[in-house]
């Protein structure tokens, strides 16, 4: 049985793809989904957007389930905040058949691929060279030290105080696209 070219690349790509080659296909797998999802919706397609929707959230799950809080610890709790919110956008457009859903969750995934993106092909930063800088933090008891994720601009930054927020929202009438989950606020 002779196998299709395309398949075999795509398998290839993976199985010979470092830890953090995959970690960046699944947000691109996520995204083209999510997109795909988006437009199957607009155009009432709703057996496509569930399709498409089932293997977004398929992939935020995993990437929920890959996390460690052990090692991760703030930085781990902010990301899974935020695949939360992802993941549970994706449910309500699917349950509501709402594409709105689905623009809300995509600039939060698009920043965390950006993010990474620029953690693992700019920095050089691997799996095993984050958990052993977490360790080493952890274990010298600094928070001083900066995360990869607090490098990169335009990542998901942790938010002040509610007061803060407050003035924030009081004194720049331009930020009317940022939203607020949990500790976490993002531009979208």
């Amino acid at each position: 049985m002779a196998s299709d070219p395309l398949t075999a690349y795509k398998s290839t790509r993976i199985e010979t793809a470092s830890r953090e080659q995959i970690l960046l296909m699944l947000y691109e797998g996520a995204i083209k989904f999510m997109k795909q999802a988006k437009t199957a919706l607009e155009n009432d397609n709703n057996q496509q957007s569930h399709e498409k929707l089932l293997k977004a959230q398929d992939i935020i799950t995993e990437l929920m389930a890959s996390l460690d809080m052990e090692v991760g610890g703030e930085i781990a709790r902010n990301l899974y905040n935020l695949y939360d919110f992802i993941l549970y956008n994706l449910v309500q457009a699917n349950v509501e058949k709402n594409p709105q859903r689905i623009q809300q969750a995509l600039p939060v995934m698009r920043q965390l691929e950006s993010a990474w993106n620029e953690i693992i092909n700019e920095q050089g930063m691997t799996v095993e060279k984050a958990k052993a800088e977490a360790r080493k933090n952890k274990l010298s008891g600094s928070n001083s030290a900066p995360s990869p994720l607090s490098q990169t601009p335009g990542s998901a930054k942790k938010t002040n105080s509610e007061p803060e927020k407050k003035k924030n929202k009081k004194s720049d009438p331009d930020k009317k696209n940022e939203s607020t989950y949990g500790n976490i606020s993002f531009q979208g």
